[in-house]
């Protein structure tokens, strides 16, 4: 995972797409379409096991510093942050 920028409070804000071709290419099965609903409990595993946080929300709800508070209570190092806009 590429780290973008560290937050004050510790947290590694991480590249999306970086993230995802590591996903891809290391965790998720063969044949399974990583946009899929078939993937989503793969992702999950992924996040859980590399200590990463994923948050997204519509430019008018995304908020970063709720990001970061979800993902130091998850107790995570790492985040993703999306803008679904």
């Amino acid at each position: 995972m590429r780290t973008i920028y560290t937050t004050d409070c510790g947290l590694h804000v991480v590249n999306t797409m970086s993230v995802l071709k590591d996903f891809k290419k290391s965790f998720l099965p063969e044949g399974v379409d990583e946009h899929s609903a078939e993937a989503v409990p793969f992702f999950k595993e992924f996040c859980r096991m590399n200590d990463l946080y994923y948050y997204a929300a519509p430019r008018e709800q995304f908020n970063q510093n709720k990001a970061y508070a979800n993902a130091h209570k998850a107790g995570r190092k790492f985040v993703i942050l999306e803008d679904l806009s």
